[in-house]
């Protein structure tokens, strides 16, 4: 196991030192990571710095900007003018290309093939349930849309009144009509000026396929809202338990986050949508900002973490640690042999249920801080859009103004 030391610091960032590589992240267990690598590297150490807001704190650093950066959106339109190009790393022998799920990397690419993003983790979504009543007709891993449809649609109870469970709703979890809409071809993606760019009438599809499927399950929009209102103060894995839902979506990450002693009461499937596994767009990614001053460090790090046998000393120590983290900063690995081989003798519930390569449609690449607009912005707009409410004006342009006001902050 790698051992731990004290956090290296005295440097000041961008300060050209060849022996420090300054770090941007806003991902707190990277803290293990940094010292682990402080300890084993004698040549080059990394000072690691906590900024929120990566993209635009990258876009407005000026001279001052890190070695290195970790974290969400980092392949977004509007991060690349700001990078340094990482595909020497594989010219010169220091990374395999073939040692990542190529299509995740080809989302960290420029379209002449220019790798400036390379990615680092990922989340995938989970359906989840109580053990005890699993159906029987369930697969081993996976759950696909249909099946979730008609078994959410045999466990709904009530009356006029109100609703006292319900199988399953597409509402519960904005990240649901994401998936479907992107199995339409209306995947949700940031165009080339880093605006959100969407297929107006592919998603009135999936919204209108949403409404019905709510209405025939358990009596419509109206009805979803005032059971979530009436039973929605608890989190839904205890609802599950209770048995006042059937079926529940979250991701992986989260999945391993519930309290030992109810996740043993749980169990999961993959989400299967149009025959695949999507993965969630809240991927992780590492680059390299044109101004960074010690390309060499740099190297030394990224040779050193994207190493499979050191992401398997790294899983023993985030669990030596006793972080409540799963994976590599709450997701898999963006290698598949460490997916494969390593993850499930740390996360036991991975036995036999790593998903292939091919079971695999990444998504994206996302606008900056798609994170907060899905929250602010997107899910409010598709649960109106299910509801059947008028639009004032499109997603795109509700999105777009979001952000305009999110600048002047």
């Amino acid at each position: 196991m790698l051992a731990a030391t004290g956090a290296c610091g005295g440097t000041a960032p961008g300060d050209g030192n060849g022996d420090v590589v300054t770090m941007w992240t806003d991902i707190a267990e990277l803290a293990a990571y940094v010292e682990a690598f402080n300890v084993v590297s004698d040549s080059t150490k990394v000072e690691l710095v906590f900024r929120d807001s990566q993209v635009s704190a990258l876009v407005a650093a000026d001279d001052t900007v890190p070695d290195l950066a970790l974290g969400r959106w980092l392949n977004a339109p509007t991060a690349r003018p700001h990078l340094a190009p990482l595909d020497g790393l594989f010219r010169d022998g220091t990374l395999a290309p073939d040692s990542f799920y190529a299509p995740l990397l080809a989302l960290g690419a420029t379209d002449e093939g220019r790798q400036l993003a390379l990615p680092f983790s990922f989340n995938l979504p989970v359906v989840v349930f109580r053990a005890a009543d699993q159906p029987e007709e369930l697969e081993r891993s996976v759950i696909d849309v249909a099946t979730l449809r008609r078994l959410g649609s045999e466990f709904v109870a009530g009356s006029s009144a109100g609703l006292t469970q319900i199988g399953f709703s597409p509402l519960w979890n904005v990240e649901f009509l994401l998936y479907l809409a992107a199995a339409r071809g209306a995947a949700l993606r940031a165009a080339a000026d880093g605006e959100l760019e969407v297929d107006a009438a592919q998603l009135e599809a999936v919204t209108t396929v949403a409404r019905e499927w709510i209405t025939e399950s358990h009596g419509g929009p109206d009805r979803d809202d005032q059971f979530v209102s009436s039973f929605f103060h608890q989190p839904l894995y205890q609802l599950a338990i209770e048995g006042r839902i059937r079926f529940y979506l979250t991701d992986i990450a989260s999945y391993f986050a519930i309290p030992d002693d109810k996740r043993q009461q749980l169990d999961f499937r993959w989400l299967v949508v149009d025959g695949v596994i999507p993965v969630d767009a809240d991927m992780r990614w590492l680059v390299q900002p044109a101004g960074s001053r010690n390309g060499p460090g740099v190297r030394a790090f990224l040779a050193w973490i994207f190493d499979a046998a050191v992401q398997e000393e790294l899983l023993g120590e985030v669990q030596f640690k006793r972080l409540r983290v799963f994976g590599h900063t709450d997701g898999l690995s963006a290698l598949p042999e460490v997916n494969e081989r390593v993850f499930p003798r740390y996360h036991e519930f991975l036995l036999g249920r790593v998903p292939e390569a091919a079971q695999l449609r990444f998504l994206g690449p996302m606008p900056a801080e798609w994170d907060l607009a899905r929250e602010e912005v997107v899910a409010p707009w598709l649960a109106a859009a299910v509801a059947g409410a008028a639009q004032h004006s499109s997603l795109e342009q509700e999105v777009a103004e979001w952000r305009r006001d999110l600048r002047v902050q």
